[in-house]
Order: structure tokens, then sequence, then C-alpha cells
């Protein structure tokens, strides 16, 4: 007990610092009774326990269930003995705190776990933090590290041997590693038993992002495929509309249209000059064809008047004068939109003049 001895020295500077490292590395500091030995708790390790009410606790004081293998072969019930047993505030104990004896209103007997974690600022020392925060902690890249504060309210000051011998004998034996049931072994099988669990969380995480990737990329390719595909049917497409016709080559389809006139108006200068005249030559060529057709045709009407015997002639004579009046018609288009395209050849070239001024 600390009746006659309690240490003072400032709770902030280095002593009181190493009393807190001690604990918090896996350690126990187990403290007998006293107004002193509560007072010792609060001002090195930054708690508020109150005493009981007048400071006296009449008991008695019954186990719980929930305590550690080595405290069960203690007594299940502790006494007061006079005014020998200070009891604390069972509503003031911490976070983290199991009580172990107690009645509703105090406890004589309690382990209060204690942690500390690397602190934020660089340079300063470690940090307080509450059990329950420490997975938050661990999170932020500062992993806890706890031990045990065990606070038994009887100051051992009577001469013969009691139950509250028994109690003691028992917190020294809960963080000896030679036995079976002690704190520490508890909570490394507690680790290990974690440690499998996030393992197969972190593989099942690492497995869906695999997923997700691998049905990007498909839907990438997918996407790809069509696209080559509607490519690949235009330009089959454009092929079947592209067909000889008396040595004339004719663009049925759209997209055709559409490239050729591209063809046509994407050269410049003297070399659309050249594609004009030779657009005029080729038409004024079809129509010379067109007219000897249509005499051909006045003589072929005669001769088929003449004789009777000569209808399969006609019948295809007949075909070959629809053909030369499509490939008229088709002409006749195709010069309108030479002249177009001359007259826009002109006003851009007068443009460039104008600007060239």
């Amino acid at each position: 007990p600390m009746e006659w001895d309690f240490p003072v020295y400032n709770t902030h500077k280095i002593i009181g610092q190493r009393i807190r490292n001690f604990v918090a590395n896996g350690n126990m500091l187990v403290l007998t009774g006293g107004i002193l030995a509560v007072e010792f708790i609060n001002s090195y390790f930054f708690y508020n326990i109150e005493l009981a009410d007048g400071n006296y606790s009449p008991g008695p004081y019954r186990r719980l269930e929930t305590v550690p293998e080595e405290l069960k072969a203690a007594p299940s019930i502790l006494p007061q003995k006079g005014i020998s047993v200070t009891a604390a505030k069972t509503e003031s104990l911490p976070s983290g705190t199991q009580v172990v004896y107690g009645t509703p209103r105090s406890s004589p007997v309690f382990m209060i776990k204690f942690c500390e974690a690397q602190n934020a600022m660089e340079g300063m020392p470690p940090a307080k933090v509450l059990p329950r925060d420490c997975p938050l902690s661990e999170k932020e890249g500062r992993p806890c590290s706890c031990g045990w504060l065990m606070y038994i309210g009887y100051n051992y000051q009577e001469q013969y041997p009691t139950r509250w011998d028994k109690v003691l004998r028992a917190a020294v034996e809960i963080l000896n590693p030679a036995s079976e049931g002690s704190a520490k072994k508890g909570s490394e099988e507690t680790l290990a038993a974690v440690k499998p669990e996030e393992d197969e969380e972190q593989e099942g995480e690492n497995k869906e992002g695999k997923l997700e990737e691998a049905e990007q990329k498909e839907s990438m390719q997918q996407e790809e495929i069509n696209d080559l595909k509607s490519k690949i049917s235009q330009l089959m497409a454009s092929h079947e509309d592209v067909s000889p016709q008396d040595g004339v080559m004719t663009y049925s389809s759209p997209v055709m249209r559409k490239a050729r006139t591209q063809q046509l108006t994407g050269v410049s200068g003297g070399a659309k000059q050249a594609q004009i005249s030779h657009l005029r030559r080729e038409a004024m060529k079809i129509l010379a064809e067109y007219r000897a057709a249509k005499a051909g045709k006045s003589s072929t009407q005669q001769l088929s008047s003449s004789s009777e015997g000569r209808g399969h002639e006609d019948a295809n004579e007949k075909l070959l004068m629809s053909s030369v009046l499509q490939l008229a018609k088709d002409m006749k288009q195709v010069d309108t939109k030479v002249d177009k395209l001359a007259s826009a050849v002109k006003d851009e070239e007068h443009g460039e003049r104008g600007g060239r001024r």
C-alpha cells in the first residue's frame, strides 16, 4: 500500500511517461487498497475514479462470472473488514474496465485496460487511447499497445491470513506465461482467431476488385468488337452499292455519294479545275452516245413494223434504251453537280484573290 510512500513526480515528465509505457507494453500493475492508490491511478493514468459514498462500502462483495480463469480459484465472496477495504463507484470506472468483485454500486476489485498508441504529432511521446478507439487508431496506421491496471481494495494491514490473500495471489498469476488461462495467452489466441478472418476478408476484397477489373476489360473489348462490326458492315454495303454499268461506275449508296463528293471538294486549286474539265468531257461523251442510241431507236422501230419475226430483238432494244435513258438522267444530275462545284471553285478562287489583295 501507498499509505506512507506515495510517489510524487510530474505526471507529464519522463518518470510518469515511463510508468504508463510499462503498463501499456503488455504488463499488469497491481495496486492494493487505499485512497492513495486510487489517487495514483487518477494522477498518472489520467482517470477520474471516485470513491464509494462516504468513503465506505459495507459489502459483501460477490465475484462476477466473467473473470479471468486464475481469479475463479479465489473465494466467490469477499467481506468488508472494518474500514480496511476501499471501494470505488462502479459508474465512475473508465471505459475498458472489468469488474471482478462488487456490489450494485461499488467495486473493491477491478481491472482497467490501459492502451497507448504512437502520437499523431511527430516527436511527441505515445498518447493514451481508449480501448474502444483502438480499431480506429489501427486504421490510421497507429496500432495500440495495451496492458492492465488491477486494483484490490484491501490494505493488507492485518497480520493473519485472510480470503483477500488468495485474490492477490491470483492477480499475480494472471499474466504469468506458465498459467494456462493467462490474459496474455487469451489475447494471443484472440488475435490468432481474428487474423484468418481478416485475411479472408482481404482476399475476398481482392477477388471482387479483380472481377470488376475483368468485367471492365470485357465490356471495353465488346465495344471495340461492335465498332469493328459496324465499320465492316458499312464497307460491305458501300462495296455492294458500287456497280459498273456500261463502263461507268454509279454510286447509289449515300455513304459512297458522300465520299465521292468529299473527294471532289477535297481537291484544291488547279487539281479542281482539271477534274471539272474531265467530268465535262465524260458528260459530253455520254450525251453523244445517248443521242446516237436515240437515233438508233427510231430506225429500230421502222424495222420492227416491216418484220414481225424480230420480236426478240425488239425486247433487247427496249431494255437497252431504258438503260440509256436512266444513264442520261444520272449524267444530267452529274452535270448539274459539276456546274455547282465549278461555281463554288470560282467563288473560292475569287475570295482567295481578294484576300491576297
